[in-house]
């Protein structure tokens, strides 16, 4: 890792431990004071070094105002060695070390020894564990063992409390997301001991239920407690005890009915038991829902069976079906049978089996929703039968071998229909949201038009002067130098040359003008309403802004080659050509330039070629210029 991405991940993980300014703390006083009475040492700090000082989490016998301040700048940091270092700093006699002969701290700190010993957490360097003496002195293998050993005690103390904060972290996440659950949660070790009652739990058994607490042994005392058959459901037999015992439990369903209550609640719960690395029992979870509501919905579609029937005549996209343990159809009405389920000639289904009645398409997937409502579970599906589509719901009704799966059928080929034409909408919005991004004529870099923005428009501008018999001059710019700026100082910093160059562009042309970025490191300015000799008073301006800017003393100085084109209406060329032309001329003068053993030269030259003041004009009328 290079030293500036691995210096910011070293930050990173200081601001992580977040003891920086933080307030003094004994378990590291105790380790400086032990340093300090075991090396001999009047002064021991644990100090963390960050981008511009040293802060000191703990100092013993530092004087004042250092003391007060908890912290000095770098300028007076020995630790800031042992932190870039990564490894022990030994100085025994500071004043003649070449190291550290300049720090400010041997005169304001009176540092004339120095032990230290980096503060390694996540492979980072935080700062380092030293002691200081006033004098110089000569340290041995064995002091520095020892101040290494007492540097671990440091690290521990850091590591645990980043742990501690990571566990409370973890806990308050999964606290978080557990009363986030519609679902009761239950855990007790095997005291049965409350270690987990969450939101949903407590609304449904009562606030009294908190962590710590205990699960009542003989519930008997305070509810009652029936199974689905209706008989009585002992404590022992719960999800939670069961899983206490190794017992792992499904979807049991029970009621629980408080005393004075005049309705019981529906649970359904599952338990597990949770084991050690051993297989040892240490907690038991369970978890359960109130299915009281839907206890309710099953026992009101198990009377109103018939008021079902009765209805089901007027939906005239509808049926509802009632299959038994058999497997056959026991009830059927609806309009809507004989094309979903049956064979045309079919005048009914009751009393016929699903796998006699049902087409070949899709008999499997009816037999399994169907076997799934009476194991008590409800089910959706969707069938198609030619061109109609069908959604079945299907429920469990009633209890034990007298449940039965009712089934709601619907035609929904109308809606499929109107999804489709949602979808073709959505679609074509989407084609059209993938053509307005592609038209963007903005290049992000330097806010200028990009060659797609600036091609739309100057082709307008050249219809325009067409017609108006207007000339323009079309400039050709190149950024001499990308590449080795690129290369030595990054592409960040030629980033900032592209944007500046840009801003030179915008400097010297009018709003009126067309400027943009090409791609790379060229640039094209289509200036309208321009005589043929504007373009010495243009190449004038940019070469006065180059020369500014170079001035200031950056990390790069710009070089710029220019060519030029005229558009002429009495002879007028394409955007095509006048692009060629005008890159063929800065081509031409920046070989020039290099044939002239000066191509990198920071300050501006002349505006025309060596030699002249004139513009060089090609038999074409091309005016070249080149800017350095």
């Amino acid at each position: 890792m290079s030293h500036a991405p691995r210096e910011a991940h070293r930050l990173d993980v200081l601001a992580e431990t977040r003891l920086l300014d933080s307030d003094a703390e004994a378990a590291f006083d105790r380790l400086t004071r032990l340093a300090s009475q075991l090396l001999n040492a009047p002064v021991a700090l644990v100090s963390l070094v960050d981008d511009r000082r040293q802060f000191f989490k703990s100092a013993f016998g530092l004087g004042e105002p250092w003391c007060s301040r908890r912290e000095t700048p770098l300028s007076h940091s020995f630790c800031q060695h042992v932190t870039r270092e990564r490894s022990v700093l030994r100085v025994d006699d500071a004043p003649t070390d070449p190291r550290v002969m300049d720090n400010r701290a041997i005169r304001d700190l009176n540092v004339q020894a120095y032990l230290g010993t980096p503060l390694m957490v996540d492979d980072e360097a935080l700062g380092s564990f030293c002691v200081i003496d006033s004098k110089p002195r000569h340290w041995t293998d064995a002091e520095e063992k020892l101040l290494r050993d007492l540097g671990d005690s440091v690290v521990a103390e850091i590591e645990l409390r980043l742990a501690l904060r990571h566990a409370h972290e973890q806990r308050m996440l999964t606290d978080a997301l557990l009363d986030g659950l519609a679902e009761g949660v239950l855990a007790v070790n095997p005291k049965q001991e409350l270690l987990v009652v969450n939101k949903a739990a407590r609304g449904l058994m009562g606030d009294a239920r908190r962590v710590g607490g205990k699960v009542i042994p003989d519930w008997t005392t305070t509810h009652r407690s029936l199974s689905a058959d209706g008989t009585a459901l002992p404590p022992e037999e719960t999800p939670l005890v069961r899983a206490l015992r190794g017992q792992s439990t499904e979807a049991l369903e029970f009621s629980v009915q408080e005393a004075g209550a005049t309705a019981p609640t529906w649970l359904e719960a599952s338990g597990r038991p949770v084991r050690d690395a051993k297989g040892e029992i240490i907690a038991a979870v369970s978890v359960f829902r109130d299915v009281t509501e839907r206890k309710r919905i099953s026992s009101e579609l198990e009377r109103n069976e018939q008021l079902y029937r009765a209805m089901v005549q007027h939906l005239p996209n509808g049926a509802i079906l009632l299959v038994d343990q058999e497997l056959r159809y026991v009830a059927a009405d609806g309009p809507i049978l004989a094309t979903a389920l049956a064979n045309a000639e079919l005048e009914s289904i009751v009393g016929r089996s699903v796998a006699e009645v049902s087409a070949s398409g899709y008999r499997d997937a009816l037999i399994t929703v169907y076997q799934g409502a009476l194991r008590g579970e409800r089910h959706h599906l969707e069938i198609q039968r030619g061109r109609r589509f069908y959604d079945l719901d299907v429920v469990p009704l009633g209890e034990g071998l007298a449940r039965q799966a009712m089934v709601f059928l619907y035609d929904v080929t109308a809606r499929r229909l109107e999804m489709a034409e949602l979808e073709g909408a959505r679609a074509k919005l989407e084609r059209q949201a993938k053509a307005l991004a592609e038209a963007s004529v903005t290049d992000e870099l330097t806010g200028l038009l990009n060659r797609r923005g600036f091609l739309l428009i100057a082709e307008q501008e050249m219809r325009v002067a067409q017609r108006n018999k207007q000339k323009m001059v079309l400039f050709f710019a190149d950024l001499n130098g990308m590449k080795a700026i690129n290369d030595t100082l990054g592409h960040k910093v030629g980033d900032e040359a592209l944007k500046a160059t840009a801003l030179l562009l915008r400097g010297v042309f009018r709003s009126s003008d067309v400027i943009a970025r090409l791609g790379g490191d060229e640039y094209v300015v289509l200036a309208t309403h321009a005589a043929a000799t504007s373009g010495d008073i243009f190449a004038i301006r940019l070469r006065e802004l180059v020369s500014e800017y170079n001035s200031k003393g950056g990390a790069f100085k710009l070089s710029i080659s220019v060519g030029t084109s005229i558009y002429d209406p009495m002879l007028p060329l394409s955007l095509e050509a006048m692009l060629a032309e005008a890159d063929q001329g800065m081509y031409a003068h920046k070989q020039i330039t290099k044939l002239s053993g000066n191509p990198g030269a920071p300050s501006i030259g002349p505006a025309s070629v060596p030699g002249t003041r004139k513009p060089v004009t090609s038999p074409s009328g091309l005016h070249r210029i080149k800017l350095t």
